[in-house]
């Protein structure tokens, strides 16, 4: 089943996603971009210490979380606010070079068209209560990509069920400390809209463990829904529990 966790993205896998996709030839050079010093850095890679809030704050704006950005914003001293800002959207734009070129081999569609028996539909709990005819209807619309750690996978319509891989949906709540995450394997399915529509604050879908997932376009999804009670029944028990954890965890917040 779903099993909740709050503030548990692995920081070491994010770091290196930041510091491979902005090409920096070294811990030491992205820790400078950071405003951390070598001793500071050098600390937490020992386990001596633990990453600021500030610092995961910018790893995850660099990866294209943007909607925490008016909190990092906040965070930043009068004295040196205009630059830290500056300093921020240079690293975006330098990891932003880096990322378009990743997302395309990371979330690339292994076939084209493929064929409805040589999806693996039965990798994923949700998709496994489609029958037959049903999968014959919805393949044409399913991709199979292999997901990297850190990759945001926030398409507006389209749904991602993990086979292999590990997905986290992380919500913002408003404070800093205000962050609640559903972790997402091959039981369920994920996407920014799919459970609770828009009337929640920011979330993304990151991907936690490396692996891959079918990728189903959402209004293709949502119908097959619509006339298939077993995928319904399979549905309903995935986004019940997810619900429960993210609406339970922002309640606490509170």
């Amino acid at each position: 089943m779903y099993q909740p966790a709050t503030r548990q993205l692995d920081w070491h896998l994010l770091y290196e996603e930041v510091k491979r996709r902005g090409q920096f030839g070294s811990d030491a050079q992205l820790a400078e971009c950071l405003g951390l010093t070598r001793a500071q850095i050098s600390a937490w890679r020992t386990g001596k210490s633990e990453l600021g809030t500030l610092i995961k704050l910018k790893l995850l704006d660099a990866l294209g979380v943007d909607s925490l950005r008016s909190i990092l914003h906040s965070l930043y001293p009068v004295r040196d606010h205009d630059d830290l800002i500056r300093r921020q959207a240079e690293l975006v734009e330098r990891v932003n070079l880096g990322t378009h070129a990743s997302m395309i081999v990371a979330t690339s569609e292994i076939d084209a068209a493929p064929l409805v028996d040589r999806l693996p539909w039965n990798d994923n709990a949700v998709l496994a209560a489609l029958p037959e005819a049903e999968r014959a209807y919805l393949a044409p619309h399913v991709g199979l990509v292999m997901l990297s750690p850190g990759l945001i996978v926030d398409d507006t319509d389209a749904i991602y069920f993990p086979t292999t891989a590990l997905l986290s949906m992380v919500f913002a709540v408003g404070k800093l400390d205000s962050m609640s995450m559903a972790r997402i394997g091959r039981e369920g399915c994920a996407g920014r809209r799919l459970f609770l529509g828009d009337d929640l604050p920011p979330r993304h879908v990151i991907v936690q463990q490396k692996g891959y997932a079918l990728r189903a376009k959402g209004e293709m999804f949502r119908a097959t829904l619509a006339r298939n009670h077993a995928l319904q029944r399979a549905y309903v028990d995935c986004a019940r529990i997810v619900t429960t954890q993210l609406i339970g965890q922002t309640s606490s917040t509170e």
